[in-house]
């Protein structure tokens, strides 16, 4: 928002062709850029267990159990460290050994490359690319290193050729960037027939996103190589148009964004709710730019009319999002000013924090974004502004849904996002899409164009919740899977899972197409499914254990299993993340005084329950 100020002076002058003097009334009108208030954080690092070992690494805050919650992902050479939300807003600290071999120093990013339903990760590392596929319950990793070395710098999860599973991007600092395609049987190969990039080194950070709105997804590199003179061409930074069938045309220049200094990282969003994405690029050597998009296929610089420091050069992360909840998106830099909040006119007021961004998540599930950096967790302050966040489940299209575009309408103002695997430099991000709406409780309109161009409509749908939205031309009931509801089971043993036969089609997470099935092991287990008009619902989840990974105990620590009446008994968990029989949450403890059988269940991954009998006499 710019506020004018107007101010006029009254000046007296001798003029030159007359004797007299004039009296001139001056009108200025000055400007500045205003924002209601200012975003705070509190630091809640104890939320989190203490590790060592994974300061110099890049942070993930994608949920790493399917349950909708953000997690926070930690890595150092012998494993990974894995940091639950739970219902309740504390954590669950587990860790995962795994000799790592390619530690994510440059950048990580978490997508659903199997489409089990649970993220898999990518490191990238100095001289090293891996992909790990998750194991959450079956309490292992794997690992699998690409089969050349690469320097990596910004990775992305996309799915380049359109077939249905995520592929990936990694920008290389030494040569030709890499991607590599999805097999479909969990292995990524190499394959650069998917978009055939420059030979040039300098390749820093890469931004997927439609800028066009033709509906596929176009590439933007930033570009840094240093001790280079400008005019160097491997310092130019790249926009791939997207022509359709794995052909792409470099067309930078055609839009005018082909910016010459050395750039580190680039943020795309749409900043003034006019249906196209704006981005600004962060320099080192030279300003900084900000492109409005010109919906022509052309950008046009304005960042003097911003109120973005033009010459503020240096920084390393930039990303978006809307931290005040307000319904305009804000960016979260490392230039002095660390927090541009947006007026959604292009114009941003800037503030200072005390921490330097990292990875975006919601870490209370209270509908503000927060952020972990280093081995610190930043709780969003909060105010008054309504939310609403979506999860993707695709069908046609990838797993995650990564690479949809998601539109909110409330009144006559449109909100537009794209999810996207991989922005900034390093860190990766929540893969749930955000929206703050400031006052505004009811959303008229939600249009999700998925990658397969399906696009869902939801009407009327009440704010601050997390919405779980499956790929369709519309939307079914959440239905209840049925089973015996024992939640673990052991090694050699199978179990029922069951859908009405209601339905034409289904998808289990766990590839098979029938109404009922039967697992043989632990995991996360769920399904979509369709009826004959194409609308499409998601079942409820069941979460599956092996009780030989679960380290949860149930005992007497004030009593007897046998009392008189009026006595009591203190019995304990060994976690706090327990629920117990009674309802009691996020206590070890508690109390009774009656007959009765009492039980807790672990929050982490819903196991199984242990059971204490209290007798009195």
């Amino acid at each position: 928002m710019i506020q004018f100020v107007y101010l006029v002076l009254f000046i007296s002058v001798s003029n030159l062709f007359f004797s007299k003097k004039i009296d001139v009334w001056i009108l200025l009108i000055l400007s500045f850029y205003t924002h209601a208030q200012r975003v705070t954080f509190t630091e809640k690092t104890q939320l989190i267990q203490y590790v060592t070992g994974t300061m110099g690494q890049a942070k993930c805050a994608a949920d790493m159990n399917g349950d909708g919650l953000d997690d926070i992902t930690r890595v150092s050479k012998e494993g990974i460290f894995i940091d639950f939300q739970q219902i309740d807003c504390s954590f669950s600290s587990h860790f995962f050994p795994l000799e790592i071999k390619a530690l994510p120093e440059w950048s990580i990013t978490a997508g659903d490359i199997n489409s089990d339903g649970l993220n898999d990760l990518l490191f990238g590392g100095v001289s090293k690319v891996s992909f790990v596929l998750s194991g959450v319950y079956r309490n292992q990793f794997i690992e699998k290193v690409a089969s050349i070395p690469v320097t990596s710098q910004r990775s992305n999860f996309i799915d380049i050729n359109q077939d249905g599973l995520l592929d990936a991007f990694v920008c290389n600092d030494i040569g030709k960037s890499i991607p590599f395609r999805n097999t479909g049987i969990e292995e990524m190969q190499i394959d650069f027939s998917l978009i055939n990039t420059s030979e040039l080194p300098g390749n820093y950070s890469s931004v997927w996103t439609d800028y066009n709105n033709d509906g596929k997804a176009d590439l933007y590199v930033s570009k840094c190589l240093p001790n280079t003179l400008p005019g160097h061409p491997a310092r130019t930074n790249l926009l791939y148009k997207n022509l359709g069938s794995n052909q792409f045309q470099e067309v930078g220049a055609q839009a005018h964004v082909d910016d010459n200094a050395q750039s580190w990282t680039s943020v795309f969003e749409d900043f003034d709710h006019d249906g196209d994405m704006d981005f600004l690029v962060i320099n080192h050597d030279d300003n900084n730019r900000f492109y409005r998009n010109n919906g022509d296929g052309t950008f046009t610089d304005i960042i003097e009319f911003t109120g973005i420091d033009v010459f503020d050069p240096g920084a390393f992360e930039a990303v978006s999002g809307d931290f005040d909840n307000d319904g305009n998106p804000d960016i979260i830099s490392e230039l002095n000013k660390q927090l541009y909040l947006g007026n959604g006119d292009l114009t941003f007021f800037g503030q200072q924090l005390v921490f330097k961004p990292g990875a975006i998540g919601d870490f209370n599930n209270d509908g503000f974004l927060d952020i972990t950096t280093r081995s610190q967790v930043w709780i969003n302050d909060g105010n008054k502004n309504h939310f609403v966040k979506f999860m993707l489940k695709g069908w046609e299209s990838n797993h995650n849904g990564i690479g949809a575009k998601i539109l909110i309408r409330t009144g006559n103002k449109i909100q537009t996002r794209e999810l996207r695997a991989g922005q900034s430099y390093s860190p990766m991000n929540t893969l749930n899409v955000h929206f703050g709406l400031g006052k505004d409780t009811i959303i008229d309109e939600v249009k999700i164009i998925w990658p397969s161009g399906i696009q869902t409509i939801l009407l009327n749908v009440a704010s601050d919740s997390l919405y779980t939205i499956a790929e369709g031309i519309c939307s079914l009931p959440v239905t209840k899977i049925l089973y015996d509801n024992i939640n673990h089971m052991c090694p050699g043993k199978s179990k029922a899972l069951k859908l009405p036969e209601a339905y034409s089609l289904y998808r289990w997470n766990n590839g098979f197409t029938e109404n009922s099935i039967h697992i043989s092991g632990p995991g996360l287990y769920y399904a979509m499914y369709r009826d004959s008009s194409g609308c499409t619902g998601l079942s409820d989840q069941v979460i599956i254990a092996d009780p030989d990974n679960i380290q949860h105990t149930i005992e007497i620590t004030e009593g007897d299993s046998i009392n008189c009446t009026g006595e009591m008994v203190v019995i304990s968990s060994s976690s706090a993340r327990s629920v117990w029989s009674g309802g009691e949450s996020g206590t070890e403890e508690i109390t009774v005084t009656q007959n009765g059988e009492y039980f807790t269940q672990l929050i982490l991954f819903a196991l199984r329950e242990l059971i204490f009998h209290a007798k009195f006499l």
